[in-house]
């Protein structure tokens, strides 16, 4: 789920949601994150 507000959230905020949401999944099962997502977690 991205968000309950998504109604409300603008472009930008949707892909940093998404892409923060990616990373963190990503971060949690263990696999290696590229350099440029790290921040996001």
């Amino acid at each position: 789920m991205v968000a309950s507000n998504i109604k409300r959230m603008s472009r930008m905020e949707l892909l940093y949601t998404c892409v923060a949401n990616l990373a963190k999944e990503v971060a949690a099962g263990k696999e290696e994150l590229p350099e440029g997502l790290v921040n996001y977690t």
